[in-house]
């Protein structure tokens, strides 16, 4: 039950995908009926053994050709942000350049142990 599950879900983004493309511009591959191919592929067996397998390894080569079209239509569609169809990109906030700067002052040291001796008067008071 689970895999077919996932399967509705492959089709279901695949659709989005294909959507996308097409408002996008994309060239979207197409997909023969297999239900229609299969009839086709059985009668060309009935005529003959070469051209049932030739229509045959015609409609299995069109099914690769297109999974490989919609793999790489997925991933433009991801990196775009998975947008919905008609939108080129989610737009995504772009991160500040924070410029370093070297303004800060040397290290005294004399300056750190008045501190120090500070904060240590300050804790005998304290207890």
């Amino acid at each position: 039950m689970s895999s077919s599950f996932n399967n509705q879900i492959n089709k279901f983004e695949e659709e989005k995908i294909l959507k996308w493309a097409e408002s996008m511009g994309y060239e979207v591959p197409y997909r023969f009926n297999g239900c229609l191919f299969f009839i086709i592929g059985c009668i060309g067996l009935a005529i003959g053994v070469v051209p049932g397998l030739v229509i045959f390894f015609y409609l299995y080569q069109n099914n690769k050709e297109y999974k490989e079209k919609i793999k790489s239509l997925e991933f433009k569609w991801i990196d775009a942000g998975k947008p919905q169809p008609g939108q080129s990109n989610n737009k995504v906030r772009k991160l500040k350049k924070i410029e370093e700067s070297n303004t800060a002052e040397p290290f005294d040291s004399s300056a750190d142990t008045e501190s120090n001796d500070d904060f240590e008067n300050k804790i005998k008071d304290f207890l």
